[in-house]
């Protein structure tokens, strides 16, 4: 996706009002850089008969995983070249307009090459499917999150760490899928802030992307649900669900909302 730099470009028009919007205010006034991580997938590959092979094993998402389960990897290596969905880079440029328009530094990273470095020194917008966490999967249990791959499922949690809420990605024979889009925004341990956006499956995050950057949109998320002051940083818990086809959203809405204190 190519955007021109331009700011009587449309993408610029309300990038003002989205930068200083609660939801982004801590980005835009930090004086640490932004950096954006796009999830990638862990593939691994091997020469047959002079022809290479590339192979994703949906149980194993990062080299810990690889270590693990090789035993059954049937003499596949790991390949140090990964996979990002198409629609990663019209999330991450959803966000970009916003970015320059207010000057701030910002880079991109896929997340199979995240270090410790790279998260106490820049705040952090992570996008993608929960199996391409990796180092970022840590971070989860600050979160109150937990997800299980197999039944393609994701719990928030309270306090004690019991399940309140579950949610979950289906797609049926049809095509058509229920996904839940969750995006948790918190605090990170050096004076940054953290927010991930987070599938199970394909389908409907570039839409929860174009609605977090979207002034209308944002507007009214504000006034349905932040409480308190609002000078005060706003962390959250949200859950999208979208309903859908391949390539098209039927139908987007907020199906939950947890207002975290600072």
């Amino acid at each position: 996706t190519i955007h021109l730099i331009d700011h009587r470009n449309n993408l610029f028009r309300n990038s003002k009002s989205v930068a200083n919007s609660p939801v982004w205010r801590e980005y835009t006034k930090s004086d640490l850089p932004t950096l954006i991580v796009v999830g990638d997938f862990f593939f691994m590959s091997k020469e047959i008969n002079n022809k290479r092979y590339f192979v994703r094993d949906a149980r194993i998402n990062s080299t810990d995983d690889y270590i693990q389960n090789q035993m059954d990897t049937m003499g596949f290596e790991e390949l140090r070249n990964t996979y990002s969905l198409s629609e990663m880079s019209i999330c991450v440029s959803n966000f970009i307009p916003h970015l320059i328009n207010n000057k701030e530094i910002f880079k991109i990273k896929r997340a199979s090459i995240l270090t410790w470095e790279d998260i106490n020194s820049n705040n952090i917008i992570f996008i993608g499917d929960f199996k391409t966490l990796y180092i970022l999967n840590r971070l989860l249990p600050q979160f109150n999150i937990e997800y299980n791959l197999d039944k393609k499922t994701y719990f928030l949690l309270d306090e004690n760490s019991d399940p309140i809420n579950e949610f979950d990605f289906i797609r049926d024979s049809d095509g058509f899928w229920n996904e839940n889009i969750v995006v948790s925004k918190r605090p990170g341990g050096n004076n940054n802030t953290i927010t991930l956006i987070m599938a199970l499956g394909r389908g409907g995050i570039d839409d929860v992307t174009q609605k977090l950057c979207n002034p209308d949109f944002l507007k009214s998320f504000l006034k349905t649900y932040q409480k308190g002051n609002s000078k005060l940083p706003f962390f959250f818990d949200t859950v999208f669900e979208i309903e859908g086809m391949e390539g098209t959203s039927f139908k987007s809405e907020v199906v939950y909302f947890n207002q975290v204190s600072p």
